[in-house]
């Protein structure tokens, strides 16, 4: 609210301050996410993208916070943080007339995916944290896993397979630039890029 400015420059001379700090958004996330959101059922659609935008603010906020504090990462706040639902996370559900639809989820950071893996996101469906970098960091901080290490793959081949020139050549060129691919799904090197030698491609 602004009171004007000798009001505000009073307000702010005697402590008051134009946010919370990050302790007390830490602690209204967690206490009062449950009473923000209910009766949602009741609220028009309207009103619930403005209740997720006002949401999602409060965490981008968080989080630019947590970059420049360590208050969230002192006991007992840490843990709270960790164990508590107060993330905002979405999922792709399958109503019974086979329509899809994304729904939100309050959560704990635990129970949430990171996504770098699209094609396993739209195969499994796992409560995902929106597509917004600065929360992505927040959420890992406090035990969110990417999609991508937390899916086994199991691959397996079918058929016959032999070697033609055109493929050997394409060996040899993958073999050549193997340390640009040694990479996981967000671009970062791997520390086991030694092993690159016991690669095998056909």
């Amino acid at each position: 609210i602004d009171y004007g400015y000798q009001a505000n420059s009073f307000l702010l001379n005697i402590g008051v301050l134009s946010y919370p700090s990050a302790e007390n958004l830490a602690d209204l996330l967690i206490e009062r996410q449950a009473s923000f959101f209910a009766q949602i059922k009741d609220n028009t659609n309207d009103m619930i993208s403005i209740k997720l935008r006002v949401y999602t603010n409060c965490l981008k906020q968080l989080a630019a916070i947590s970059n420049i504090t360590k208050y969230l990462n002192v006991e007992p706040l840490r843990s709270r943080l960790i164990n508590k639902p107060w993330c905002l996370a979405y999922q792709i559900i399958e109503r019974s007339n086979g329509n899809k639809e994304r729904i939100f989820k309050i959560a704990k950071p635990i129970d949430i995916y990171l996504d770098d893996d699209h094609q396993s996101a739209i195969d499994l469906r796992p409560l995902c944290a929106p597509d917004e970098p600065e929360l992505t960091k927040l959420y890992e901080l406090f035990g969110s896993k990417w999609l991508s290490e937390s899916v086994k793959r199991t691959l397996i081949h079918r058929g016959k397979f032999f070697v033609t020139d055109r493929s050997k050549n394409l060996h040899d060129l993958i073999r050549h630039r193997l340390d640009m691919l040694f990479v996981n799904n967000r671009g970062e090197r791997l520390d086991n890029i030694d092993e690159k030698s016991n690669i095998y491609l056909y």
